[in-house]
């Protein structure tokens, strides 16, 4: 029973993705007589236009760098931060933790217009600075709580010799941390990235210049005000969704065993 239950989910999962690859292939009169139905012969005629009318690279490599760049900074400061709340106590420290995790539950709707606002009057409007630092902002409470988690799960024997042995808190992350806790620094990674490589509202709100835009803006803007070629959409979705796809492919070990690393802790 659990695994027909498995299997109608998975094929509930994947019947998007399906969906959208058979339908990059047919044309807007196909889809209009029947949205559901196979194309007549495969086309490349969408991927074409795509690649000859928008600016498809420029954006694909502005959600990259976007992606990285703020990964990198979120993990620059998720890492220490969560170090410090597994191995470190302190008076304040539960305080602080409890504060900083608490931060999940503010949606990010209420911050937008204070982001908004803030990043107007600093000058950094209309530029990647202001997605960087959103983008981190936003990724530090769950990243910082899911790190704690996984470095909970290191033995503090470990921790205790290396600093017996002359270590200070950066050669213990270095060398301890880092590699004990790969499996859960990956799974943020991963989990960030792609919802970094997702992320529209932001994208849109503090970036108008059309250089700078992503990849989902991009996407987002294909469709009409009365009519949507939706083919050509579904195509563009397509086309966004690889990166996501192969993330998951090639490290999807690494997101189980990150989440259950601290679970029998």
């Amino acid at each position: 029973m659990l695994v027909i239950l498995l299997t109608l989910v998975a094929v509930t999962t994947l019947l998007p993705m399906v969906y959208m690859f058979i339908s990059s292939f047919r044309t807007m009169s196909e889809y209009i007589y029947s949205p559901l139905g196979f194309p007549t012969r495969f086309r490349l005629d969408n991927f074409i236009s795509i690649a000859s009318g928008y600016p498809l690279l420029r954006n694909f490599s502005n959600s990259l760098i976007l992606s990285l760049v703020s990964l990198g900074l979120s993990l620059l400061v998720s890492v220490p931060a969560a170090y410090a709340f597994a191995h470190i106590p302190t008076r304040w420290g539960s305080i602080v933790y409890v504060a900083t995790i608490s931060l999940m539950m503010v949606p990010i709707m209420v911050t937008l217009i204070p982001r908004y606002i803030i990043f107007s009057r600093i000058g950094i409007l209309d530029s990647r600075l202001s997605l960087y630092l959103s983008y981190t902002a936003g990724a530090l409470p769950y990243t910082v709580f899911l790190l704690t988690v996984g470095f909970k799960a290191v033995p503090k024997e470990l921790v205790e010799s290396a600093k017996i042995d002359g270590a200070g808190y950066a050669q213990v992350i270095f060398n301890v941390i880092l590699p004990m806790g790969r499996a859960t620094i990956i799974t943020a990674c991963i989990l960030n990235f792609v919802s970094f490589w997702n992320e529209l509202v932001q994208a849109m709100m503090f970036v108008s210049n059309e250089k700078l835009k992503t990849i989902t803006v991009l996407v987002s803007t294909m469709g009409g005000r009365y009519v949507s070629n939706m083919p050509l959409i579904l195509t563009g979705l397509l086309i966004a969704s690889i990166p996501m796809i192969v993330v998951y492919v090639f490290f999807q070990r690494y997101i189980v065993e990150g989440i259950t690393m601290g679970a029998s802790k």
